[in-house]
């Protein structure tokens, strides 16, 4: 087991890549934090985990919301002690959308997803690593 003793945190995990991921991570012997704004979906990754001997939690974050990034990462510490891995898969699309069409107000939500998420969640825990 590759990642025994580890604990990843997953964001987007509730769905698509980042439920793969893990998934993967707990075969793999890691204790994995399922964050995604979808807490039921974020659940049910968690009781897949389970149900195959993995151990995981659940917890609604908006990655977009920087007070949310400070209590996943809190709580992950809180729980398990440290952080040894972190995806930042959350990310959403714009709806294929031309350029010149995109209002600010979208843009912005995209922007923080994608990309301004990644930096809090990535600076939050460069002290941990």
């Amino acid at each position: 087991m590759k990642l025994q003793d580890k604990v990843a945190v997953v964001t987007g995990a509730a769905s698509g890549m980042g439920k793969q991921i893990a998934i993967d991570y707990a075969r793999e012997g890691a204790k994995v934090v399922v964050s995604d704004l979808n807490l039921d979906g974020a659940n049910e990754t968690v009781e897949e985990i389970k149900a195959n001997g993995g151990m995981a939690f659940a917890i609604k974050t908006n990655v977009a919301v920087e007070e949310d990034i400070q209590h996943l990462i809190d709580t992950t510490v809180n729980t398990y002690g440290t952080v040894d891995i972190l995806v930042n898969n959350a990310g959403i699309m714009d709806g294929m959308e031309p350029a010149g069409d995109i209002e600010d107000s979208k843009w912005d939500r995209i922007f923080a997803i994608n990309t301004t998420s990644v930096m809090r969640s990535t600076r939050k825990v460069l002290p941990i690593f």
